[in-house]
C-alpha cells in the first residue's frame, strides 16, 4: 500500500494489485478455497493488508466457517480503511448462522450506518465489492460511485465499477 499524495488516501501497490485481482476472480467464480489461499499467502507476505482480511473472511462465510469469520471481522470493523466492509461482510456472516442472532445483526446494521456517508474512498472500495459479490448492485454502485469521486482516475476503482454496471444489465 501507498498513500496517494492528492488524496491522502491509501491506494494499492502493483503487487497489491495483481492478488487483489487474482482473489476477486476467483470469488466472483465462486472458489471460495482458492480465493482464501491466495488472501492467507498474500497476508502471510503482507500481514497488514487487511484488505484481504476482509476478503478471506468473506470465503470463510461462503465455505461454511461462519465463527471463524466473525471473529477475523470483528477484529478490524473499526478500521477506518477496512470498516466498513468488514462490517458488511459480518452482517453477511451473521446471516448465515444456523440460529441468527437478530440482536448482533441489529447492532452491525447500526454500526454501518453510523460509517456508511463517512468511509473513505478505500473503505467504500471494498465495501463495494463485498456487496457486488452479493449481487446487491445498488448498495455496491452507490459506494463505487463515491470510490471515484474521490479517488479520480483510478483504474482499480474503475474497474470494478464497470463490474458494478455489468450486474446492473
Amino acid at each position: 500500500m501507498r498513500v496517494d499524495d492528492v488524496c491522502g488516501v491509501m491506494l494499492p501497490s502493483h503487487e497489491d494489485t495483481r492478488a487483489l485481482s487474482e482473489v476477486c476472480y476467483f470469488i466472483r467464480d465462486k472458489f471460495f478455497g482458492t480465493a482464501s489461499l491466495l488472501c492467507d499467502r498474500t497476508l502471510h507476505e503482507s500481514p497488514c493488508e487487511k484488505r484481504f482480511v476482509v476478503l478471506n473472511a468473506y470465503c470463510q462465510v461462503k465455505l461454511g466457517k461462519v465463527s471463524q469469520s466473525i471473529r477475523l471481522l470483528n477484529t478490524i470493523k473499526r478500521d477506518k480503511d477496512v470498516g466498513l466492509a468488514a462490517l458488511c461482510a459480518l452482517k453477511l456472516a451473521l446471516q448465515a448462522e444456523a440460529t441468527v442472532d437478530a440482536v448482533s445483526l441489529r447492532d452491525v446494521e447500526m454500526e454501518m450506518n453510523a460509517v456508511w456517508n463517512s468511509a473513505n474512498a478505500s473503505n467504500c472500495y471494498l465495501a463495494g465489492l463485498v456487496l457486488m459479490f452479493e449481487e446487491m448492485v445498488e448498495r455496491a454502485t452507490s459506494l463505487v460511485d463515491r470510490a471515484i469521486r474521490d479517488i479520480p482516475n483510478n483504474g482499480v476503482t474503475y474497474h470494478i465499477f464497470n463490474g458494478v454496471k455489468f450486474l446492473q444489465h
